[in-house]
């Protein structure tokens, strides 16, 4: 039964366990020293992803303005 539910759920259970073991590591390596080199290279994919997700804001509004705006009755306007 439990085993099952694992299998149906293991995506789940390993997302969780990535969060728990990230927090961890990221809690653990602030009281670490890290040269300059290392710390760059930590923090360069979360620059990328912060960097795609900004990217994303503006175009998702504007569709998402114009697909309200499409959806909107011509007759209620008049």
């Amino acid at each position: 039964m439990i085993n099952n539910w694992n299998l149906e759920n293991l995506l789940l259970i390993l997302t969780i366990a990535a969060v728990v073991g990230g927090g961890v590591v990221g809690g653990l390596l602030r009281y670490t020293y890290l040269s300059d080199d290392t710390q760059m290279l930590i923090k360069f994919p979360g620059e990328i992803l912060m960097r795609m997700l900004k990217m994303l804001i503006v175009p998702l509004i504007v569709s998402s303005l114009i697909a309200g705006l499409a959806q909107l009755d011509a007759k209620v306007i008049n």
